[in-house]
């Protein structure tokens, strides 16, 4: 059957895909083409090209942020015996991390310090924690003392 008018407009479809995969879109079966109307039909592919490349590039940013999203492909590490107060660290591992600090019981109040913003406040023997993007820096106060450092990382 000849194409007789133009396609409908993206927007006044309902309920369409969020992907392509497996949609099979290469298997179009047997069409016919009414070369009258082979420009609106071009059109069309375009258009059906750069929604495909849109929802590629979507798809593969989705898939980088999940990559790289926080507690993927990390675990916890106890770093307590390779950290010091008064020390500022960067993070540099390509991923978010978050710092877990258990304190000692000094009767101080005490900040886990990100980028030079006071990200999480504890006290005396309380927990701070606060997640650390990559490339950032975190420390805490020099003079503190603490029972445990831990990071996800």
């Amino acid at each position: 059957m000849p194409i007789s008018a133009p396609p409908p407009s993206w927007a006044s479809i309902k309920n369409k895909p969020t992907t392509v995969s497996g949609f099979g879109i290469t298997d179009m079966g047997s069409q016919s083409v009414n070369f009258a109307n082979s420009a609106t039909s071009a059109t069309s592919a375009t258009n059906a090209t750069n929604a495909t490349n849109a929802t590629n590039a979507t798809n593969a940013t989705t898939a980088t942020n999940v990559t790289n999203a926080i507690g993927n492909g990390q675990s916890w590490q106890d770093v307590t015996g390779s950290r010091a107060a008064g020390t500022t660290y960067t993070n540099s591992t390509g991923k978010p991390i978050q710092v877990n600090v258990i304190r000692g019981d000094d009767n101080q109040s005490a900040y886990v310090n990100v980028g030079g913003v006071n990200a999480a406040r504890f006290n005396y023997s309380g927990t701070g924690t606060a997640i650390v993007p990559n490339g950032a820096t975190y420390s805490i106060a020099a003079g503190l003392t603490w029972s445990e450092w831990r990071e996800l990382r």
